[in-house]
């Protein structure tokens, strides 16, 4: 495991104020308050609020929110933009990803139209921060962009660093190295220039982290023990806990347990002081792992439960689905192959959520051990009942002709030889079938994260292109194909769907369907979606190449109705085992017309995937029937 957490609190220190080592006197300042009025008091309540957020996050929030209202009495929207970021701040160091997202959005709308470029950066910057901790990183790069345009464009070159490093922790965990490093580098380059030793201390540690994935373990423990020496006696024990913890992840990749488990123990007294239990849940996990490889399980099983807890906590789904596949580990060691197997299928459903599915070797593990020990049972069993009935058929010889022994055992044998035959047909039936998910899951997983990404940055570069051109034809073209690669984004999220999955539901299908008519709805166009079925039939399921067929058939039908009916609505219903399409348009002669309107390509979507399609058209309108 590692520690997969950007530059963001350091980010938001800076944006704030200056980050001091002295401690605050926090009661002197709120004696201050009676005395205090306006802009000063808004100002006031914002400092306490932050300097009370390392020891006492809930009174932290309180003070921010009071913060608010003073701004908000005073109808100041600069001032109002400063409560938001108060709010967002104390939000963020509680661990309150979400709440802190919202109340950074607030503040940017405001700043937005104050045009104000150093509140436009912050706010910029602290949103990629938080998209960044709920694993949404297309949106964090995005956000991370706009805030090193705005520090290019004022040459706030401190400020360009930190967002170089924010953009570097994103590419690592997209395993882009290369890019990752690059920006790694110029982070350092713009610490070492403004004599920051904090950050120079993270973009080395970060650099060290993309050096152990890639494992050049030796280039790793050089920038982890340069970044350590530089911050060690400095005050700064998040980081340093952070360096340590990367110093033991390094350890126990290369095999020496001992030596992790004492970095480790640094590591987390620092930790719990610091009161990161971001770091926490991660260490709590390693040191739970390394427990469970030298079979000290009951201790183990504390702390992987403490970190699943603190996961829980804190919304961290991708660390708890790690710290539920040590849990699991645990178990096959105890033996307990169904609970290992149960807390696997756990932690794969968190990863589906976050769109980062894998199959692991430790699934494989778990499912072969499952299946063989269920096997051994029921063979077990079945040997029991053959060891009966071959008693009974011993005690027959003495009464019973010797003929009718021989072909009672021949017959035993028979059947058992075509019972084993059956087990192992099915066994290599399902084994093909998970190494064929796998594959899929596999190819999912790269067209997401490859052309996707591609996509999306190609989407986000004709953006800027089209803000900054002036020629009227140049920015026509540049939007044209800004929607046409969105519209290749979204059929590529429609592959991914039916790629994934082994079979659709009803009701799946009938969500992705009523989703795409939301988008083809026009102002003087109505388009309806409506159902027919029962809550049994919505569960019924369809084969990913029926329910892709079906869709791609309703968005020709209603894209058709559109543009072509002249009418004003178009509903798409579900009955039981059909989908009807209709619209009140002007309707066209069925013969006369040749594969107009897609007739073709409908018929041969529905032909290949085994589905029939019944049309009618008149002066009332058409109704397309699609049989499944």
């Amino acid at each position: 495991m590692r520690k997969i957490r950007s530059v963001s609190c350091f980010l938001w220190i800076l944006f704030f104020g200056i980050w001091t080592n002295a401690q605050t006197n926090t009661d002197s300042l709120i004696q201050q308050l009676p005395r205090t009025k306006g802009a000063d008091k808004v100002y006031l309540l914002s400092d306490i609020s932050y300097y009370l957020s390392g020891k006492n996050n809930p009174k932290s929030v309180l003070y921010a929110e009071k913060c608010l209202e003073a701004a908000q009495s005073l109808k100041d929207d600069k001032l109002i933009a400063e409560g938001y970021n108060a709010l967002g701040l104390a939000h963020y160091l509680s661990a309150n990803i979400k709440e802190s997202l919202k109340a950074n959005k607030k503040a940017l709308k405001i700043r937005q139209k104050l045009g104000d470029d150093k509140g436009l950066l912050s706010s910029y910057s602290k949103i990629a921060n938080c998209y960044n901790d709920l694993g949404e990183y297309e949106n964090s790069i995005s956000y991370n962009l706009k805030a090193l345009r705005i520090a290019e464009k004022n040459k706030w070159s401190a400020y360009e660093g930190m967002i170089e490093m924010n953009i570097g922790v994103i590419y690592k965990e997209q395993k882009q190295y290369d890019k990752a490093n690059q920006y790694y580098n110029k982070a350092i380059a713009a610490a070492k220039a403004s004599n920051d030793t904090l950050s120079w201390v993270r973009a080395l540690s970060n650099k060290g982290v993309v050096y152990r994935e890639t494992e050049e373990n030796e280039k790793a423990l050089s920038n982890y023990g340069t970044a350590l020496k530089l911050i060690e006696g400095k005050g700064q024990i998040d980081v340093e806990s952070g360096i340590l913890l990367n110093l033991g992840s390094l350890e126990n990749n290369r095999g020496n347990g001992d030596k992790a488990m004492q970095y480790y123990e640094q590591a987390l007294p620092l930790a719990i002081q610091a009161n990161d239990q971001h770091t926490m849940a991660i260490l709590y996990a390693n040191i739970g792992n390394r427990l469970v490889q030298e079979n000290q399980l009951d201790q183990a099983r504390d702390y992987l439960q403490k970190s699943i807890d603190l996961c829980q906590t804190l919304g961290l789904k991708k660390q708890e689905a790690e710290s539920l596949k040590g849990l699991s580990r645990l178990h096959i060691k105890e033996g307990d192959f169904e609970t290992a197997y149960a807390l696997d299928q756990q932690a794969d459903s968190l990863k589906a959520e976050m769109l980062s599915v894998e199959s692991t070797r430790a699934i494989e593990e778990i499912n072969v051990k499952y299946e063989t020990e269920k096997r051994k049972k029921q063979l077990a069993q079945q040997q029991i009942r053959i060891n009966e009935q071959n008693s009974q058929f011993q005690r027959l010889v003495f009464l019973v002709f010797i003929v009718v022994l021989i072909a009672l055992v021949t017959y035993l044998v028979l059947l058992i030889r075509k019972r084993k035959l059956r087990q192992r047909l099915e066994m290599e039936q399902e084994q093909a079938k998970s190494r064929m998910q796998a594959e899929k899951l596999r190819i999912s997983r790269d067209l997401h994260d490859n052309i996707g990404a591609q996509l999306t940055f190609v989407i986000n570069s004709l953006e800027s292109v089209e803000k900054q051109s002036t020629e009227v034809k140049t920015k026509a073209k540049v939007v044209s194909l800004r929607e046409q690669t969105k519209q290749t984004m979204n059929e590529l999220r429609e592959a991914i769907w039916t790629i994934q999955s082994d079979a659709v539901a009803v009701q799946e299908l009938y969500g992705k369907i009523a989703a795409f008519v939301r988008n083809a709805k026009t102002e003087h166009f109505q388009v309806l979606t409506d159902h027919h079925l029962s809550e049994a039939q919505m569960d019924e399921k369809l084969s990913p190449e029926k329910a892709i067929a079906i869709f791609r058939v309703a968005q020709e039908a209603v894209n058709n109705a559109v543009k072509h009916s002249e009418g004003n609505c178009v509903t798409v219903e579900f009955h039981p085992k059909r989908m009807v399409i209709s619209d009140n348009g002007k309707g066209f002669d069925t013969g006369a017309v040749q594969g107009g309107f897609g007739l073709t390509n409908m018929k041969a979507r529905l032909k290949a995937a085994e589905l029939e399609m019944d049309l009618q058209s008149n002066k009332n309108g058409t109704t397309i029937h699609v049989h499944f």
